[in-house]
């Protein structure tokens, strides 16, 4: 982690000790001079060094990039969306989408080659057309809409192209 994000830290510190995550991402992201591996670094060290997990009601960018320890990411009711390259390049296997989730921006799974099921509870959700390149291969996505639903939408080719969608009525 770099210097000037150990700083950012300290002096958010009571904003972690107040839970309020939303603002400490803000404010923290303003001391980031690597992007997004400077947030994923704040994130990993938060989880895996003080055994704090963030709760926000939007996922930020950069959020998990590249974190490779983690590998099933269900994601808290309450949160809104998915920022950009929230999760680029990071070795989760399994996600879920709450039905909150209303949009999951550009490249935010992008790389996460063991990504191989994904569970969208909201049937409205937008989903950015870029939010999955080069991931793994998809192969289950549960998707808590009917079949129309499903078809009437746009999804990103690399979510849907080799899947098998399970949908509220049936298997498409």
């Amino acid at each position: 982690m770099t210097d000037s994000m150990k700083v950012g830290i300290r002096e958010n510190i009571e904003l972690i000790d107040d839970g309020n995550f939303d603002e400490f991402y803000k404010q923290v992201s303003s001391f980031a001079s690597n992007g997004y591996q400077d947030i994923g670094d704040v994130t990993t060290f938060l989880i895996e060094k003080c055994g704090i997990t963030p709760k926000v009601s939007y996922i930020p960018k950069g959020y998990m990039f590249k974190n490779q320890s983690i590998k099933d990411v269900n994601i808290d009711e309450g949160v809104r969306g998915i920022g950009m390259a929230a999760y680029l390049g990071s070795s989760i296997h399994e996600i879920t989408l709450p039905k909150s989730c209303e949009a999951v921006e550009a490249q935010a799974f992008s790389g996460c080659t063991n990504l191989v099921e994904i569970q969208i509870k909201n049937p409205d959700i937008v989903i950015d057309c870029s939010a999955f390149t080069y991931a793994g291969c998809i192969y289950w996505i549960k998707y808590w809409g009917s079949m129309e639903q499903f078809k009437s939408k746009e999804w990103p080719d690399e979510l849907i192209e080799d899947s098998c969608v399970i949908c509220l009525d049936g298997i498409l």
